[in-house]
């Protein structure tokens, strides 16, 4: 599974949490985030009125250990440095070379990574 610019709580795939099952029923879960993504770093936590928690697209997830001990096919992929924008995955080329990483099954990936030119 694909996740670009996730607006969707950033502890919803922990232990207990949302989409935690979609850890276990898909082979690999892969979170593609920007920390400059305006839509999901400031509109997503005012939509979460009264909570204000952040998006999942905008940092990752809040509790990288808790990720890390109950899902561990769930990857944070830091985007950061390259996407500014909601919708800048798109427009990434390396953003699509990295599939050709994921699609090699047999690739060492880190759980936790940065993508970068």
């Amino acid at each position: 599974m694909l996740l670009t610019a996730a607006a969707v709580d950033d502890e919803s795939l922990e232990r207990n949490k949302e989409f935690f099952d979609a850890t276990k029923s898909c082979g690999r879960i892969f979170n593609y985030y920007s920390k400059k993504d305006t839509v999901v770093g400031t509109a997503y936590r005012l939509g979460d009125f009264p909570e204000f928690d952040a998006a999942l697209g905008a940092k990752g997830t809040e509790h990288p250990d808790r990720l890390a001990q109950n899902s561990p096919t769930a990857f944070m992929v830091d985007c950061t440095e390259e996407v500014d924008t909601h919708g800048g995955y798109r427009h990434w080329k390396e953003f699509y070379d990295y599939w050709a990483t994921v699609a090699n099954e047999s690739a060492e990936i880190p759980q936790f990574g940065k993508l970068r030119l």
